[in-house]
């Protein structure tokens, strides 16, 4: 571990890798794991390699057995919630907050400000824009053919900055959602969405435009 920060607080039972950098006013608590190399079986479709180190930026906290796998860079004062999981090669910015026992899963990049609530999928390779509320149970598939092919073909989703997917949604893999786009809670994403709006239902369906006082 390199101690590069001042202020660090680190609770009891956690365990950071070797090369891990933490900077100023970062707070580890209970039982979190810091810098995990990811592993599976030798017979395993999925091949993995391995990752450098964790960066925490400053002022970032990480909840009570949360798990930060190698090569994610977390950014300033960033809340990694008790028992989430964020997977190895992540970029997280600046006030990025993941909720409690949310997963997101390796090489995503959460923009500036995003909100993961608690218990949602963030699926590989997502990459969400600044601002976005993603809520809780959101559910982000990507393997479009669930395992009956002899590898995993993963088609990765991109979600718009100011944007808000409502609790219990799914969406399906390769899907675009855009800019300024609300979706209700329990919709099933199965096109592209990008025209600015609110959208509810399966199947989807527009409500209504935003009003120019709702853009961001």
């Amino acid at each position: 571990m390199e101690m590069k920060g001042k202020n660090i607080s680190i609770g009891q039972n956690v365990v950071i890798y070797p090369g891990t950098i933490i900077e100023d006013n970062v707070i580890i608590q209970d039982g979190a794991v810091i810098g995990k190399q990811p592993k599976t079986l030798a017979s395993s479709t999925l091949k993995l390699q391995e990752r450098g180190p964790v960066t925490i930026g400053e002022g970032s906290l990480i909840g009570t057995n949360a798990i930060i796998y190698a090569g994610t860079t977390i950014g300033k004062e960033v809340i990694v919630s008790d028992a989430a999981i964020v997977r190895e090669g992540c970029v997280l910015g600046e006030k990025v907050r993941v909720g409690k026992n949310a997963i997101v899963e390796f090489d995503v990049i959460l923009s500036k400000g995003v909100r993961i609530q608690a218990g949602a999928l963030i699926g590989e390779k997502t990459t969400i824009g600044e601002n976005t509320f993603i809520g809780p149970h959101v559910s982000m598939a990507l393997d479009k053919y669930m395992l009956r092919l002899p590898a995993n073909i993963l088609d990765k989703i991109t979600i718009g900055s100011n944007s808000a997917i409502g609790e219990n949604s799914s969406i399906l893999p390769g899907i675009t959602i855009g800019d300024n786009i609300i979706i209700g809670a329990g919709s099933v994403i199965s096109k592209p969405v990008t025209s600015q709006g609110i959208y509810v239902g399966n199947p989807l369906r527009k409500v209504r435009n935003l009003k120019e006082s709702e853009l961001k």
